[in-house]
């Protein structure tokens, strides 16, 4: 595992479900805890993601749909459909034949001693994560996912 950080953070946050009463000690009031939210999921996505496309301009429009596409505001009720565009757009790149297998660090050693290099297709990987992360949290009430 490595320690390096990614180059983008996919969170996923649902309202909580705190049954405790907080104090705002600058006003001695009550806190609402209604806009509260508490991340149930996370995902930090290695810089080499998007290595496996070979097309710059492509490339760059995936970049710049996970830095900006979805919102930072977590009660924006479109995140859910942004993230659905999110997936559409590396639908649209994979079906463009501008993506590649590509070459892995990891080496294996088979039962006859040979080594091997494992070979991955990163941004099918990235999609099939997307299409787990849509199918398991998307349908939940209040949910929100923001990229960063």
């Amino acid at each position: 595992m490595s320690n390096i950080r990614g180059f983008a953070k996919i969170s996923i946050w649902h309202p909580s479900s705190l049954q405790q009463n907080f104090i705002d000690t600058g006003s001695n009031t009550l806190v609402d805890t209604s806009s509260f939210y508490e991340c149930i999921y996370s995902l930090e996505l290695p810089q080499s993601t998007l290595n496996s496309i070979t097309c710059n301009k492509r490339s760059d429009a995936l970049r710049d749909a996970l830095n900006i596409q979805l919102s930072d505001d977590l009660t924006s009720n479109k995140t859910v459909q942004d993230f659905d565009r999110l997936i559409k757009l590396v639908d649209d790149i994979l079906g463009e034949n501008v993506s590649s297998w590509i070459s892995t660090e990891q080496e294996e050693k088979l039962k006859n001693g040979d080594a091997i290099t494992l070979r991955q297709h990163q941004l099918l990987s990235l999609r099939h994560h997307l299409q787990w992360i849509y199918d398991t949290f998307c349908h939940l009430p209040g949910i929100a996912i923001s990229i960063r």
